[in-house]
């Protein structure tokens, strides 16, 4: 029998569920990271309310297996967890997807989408009725070159292009609370086995072990530095050349519109969970994030949301349209006023509107797809948004992995029409973008799911934090705004890193 097979046999097994309300000794937020002590952790807080335990922040410890997936992504890093003889560090030549679960791991044929779906349909049955909306299921990162599985993109050739497509987590224990600073939560837990007696004393191994990990002591504060850097990979005159490049697509009639990106490096690289905690402080987000493995660590104070499937509806709010937070609440005001009614902003938006509609139709019922919110101005710590609302009703049979699937890589960080708008992204930006401008999800085996965009977010590899910031360029943008923006987008995560390292942030620009 293959992993893959006893993977199979183990989420069809016996079953036992452990519900329980607790008081957590420390807030979620506090819990360490327990990377040596036990593997992946994940901590995500979400807007919106569905219970007393209302995953407003959730943490998963200990998932039981896991899926990663590569689609010729340049060099495999050596910080993946395969030895150098099993896999040392090469070019891939082809699209692998590798179920790990304890020590062993498999590659398996096939699209890595369809094996999460198959996954998850092996676990249908396993959550209580007192489960809040994530309890057991797939959570973690879909970086933006996993569209080349589903022919969205060329395989990632260029330098740089390191890092699973996908990785995501298979969770039996999860923690719920109400809010992300609460100390009642609720804990669900599941074990499995051949036998009654073997899932019950596994849900019990689970749940001892969990209650262990949450009481861990905090992680000890990083040391503090005397200076940092915040590096953007272009300066204001090279990236004002790189618009006028889109543009000229624009103008050529190639595309309507173009999200294009740069990257900016943190240097040294702050704690990991020291600046989820800054950020939770000073830019709390409504899909702020703290996703952590031993290969993997990514922070992030998300605005967006990219999916969601719950109850038969399916959601999706993108973001187009961006302002700084004014010095004053009249200027504030001012620059509010001035994103709503902005043309040049609102086409933007109306043009991902449409996209997403489109992507939505795919699966939702004929004639369901509506758009609820157009152009609304959401206020953030340093930014102001227009945010836009669609919404549909799912068809009968298709569920979350099939509405990723329809509208994947998100509309909001491509451009309008998407597939053109890819292709042309590629050839332009010289670097592939990873995680950011992907997602971050859960879908639960009930067929619930949330995403978010992987925007506002750090990647740590290594030694090296980095983060990505761009915006949507059309006929009328102006270059030299175009750079403005993405500088308000990178103040929180600048301003955060430097209260992580207790260090006064200073620019530099690889470019002119």
């Amino acid at each position: 029998m293959t992993l893959v097979e006893r993977v199979f046999s183990l989420l069809r097994g016996k079953r036992h569920t452990i519900v329980r309300d607790v008081v957590l000794p420390r807030p979620l937020d506090d819990v360490p990271g327990l990377v040596a002590a036990a593997g992946p952790r994940v901590l995500l807080d979400r807007a919106t309310s569905a219970s007393a335990y209302a995953e407003r922040a959730y943490a998963v410890l200990d998932p039981r297996f896991r899926l990663v997936a590569f689609r010729a992504s340049g060099m495999v890093p050596r910080a993946m967890p395969w030895d150098d003889a099993t896999c040392p560090p090469r070019l891939v030549a082809r699209a692998r997807t590798v179920v790990t679960f304890g020590e062993e791991r498999e590659e398996h044929d096939g699209c890595p989408f369809m094996l999460a779906e198959a996954l998850l349909a092996a676990a249908r049955g396993s959550s209580h009725p007192d489960a809040p909306p994530f309890a057991c299921g797939l959570v973690g990162t879909i970086a933006y070159g996993a569209a080349a599985f589903l022919d969205t993109l060329p395989p990632e050739t260029r330098e740089g292009a390191y890092g699973a497509d996908i990785d995501l987590l298979f969770a039996d224990s999860s923690v719920s609370t109400a809010s992300p600073g609460a100390l009642a939560a609720r804990i669900h837990v599941v074990g499995r086995g051949a036998t009654d007696d073997e899932a019950r004393a596994d849900a019990e191994a689970r749940e001892s072990r969990l209650f262990a990990l949450l009481a861990s002591p905090p992680e000890p504060d990083p040391p503090r530095v005397e200076c940092a850097i915040a590096r953007a990979s272009y300066g204001e005159r090279s990236y004002s050349d790189l618009v006028e490049r889109a543009k000229g697509h624009l103008v050529a009639g190639d595309v309507f519109q173009l999200c294009l990106t740069h990257t900016v490096s943190l240097e040294p690289a702050p704690a990991p969970h020291a600046l989820f905690a800054e950020l939770r402080r000073s830019n709390p987000a409504p899909f702020s994030a703290y996703f952590l493995t031993p290969d993997t660590h990514l922070v992030s104070s998300s605005p967006e949301r990219f999916l969601r499937v719950q109850e038969g509806t399916v959601e999706t709010r993108p973001i187009k349209g961006t302002r700084p937070r004014g010095h004053t609440p009249a200027d504030d005001e001012r620059l509010a006023d001035e994103l709503a009614r902005s043309e040049k902003d609102g086409a933007e938006n109306d043009m991902i509107v449409d996209l997403l509609r489109n992507d939505l139709a795919r699966v939702a019922e004929p004639g369901s797809v509506v758009v609820r919110e157009r152009r609304i101005v959401e206020r953030h710590p340093t930014v102001l948004q227009l945010v836009s609302t669609v919404i549909g009703t799912l068809r009968p049979g298709l569920g979350p992995i099939d509405v990723l699937r329809s509208a994947f890589p998100g509309g909001s960080m491509t451009g309008a029409p998407k597939a053109r708008a890819v292709e042309l992204l590629a050839e332009l930006e010289p670097r592939p973008r990873g995680v950011y401008s992907g997602t971050l999800v859960y879908i639960d085996e009930r067929g619930t799911m949330d995403a978010s965009i992987v925007i506002r977010s750090v990647t740590f590899s290594g030694d090296r934090a980095t983060f990505g910031v761009g915006g949507g360029i059309v006929l009328d943008s102006v270059p030299e705004d175009e750079w403005r923006e993405t500088l308000a987008k990178a103040r929180a995560l600048v301003e955060a890193a430097g209260a992580a390292l207790g260090a006064e942030m200073r620019w530099e620009l690889d470019g002119p």
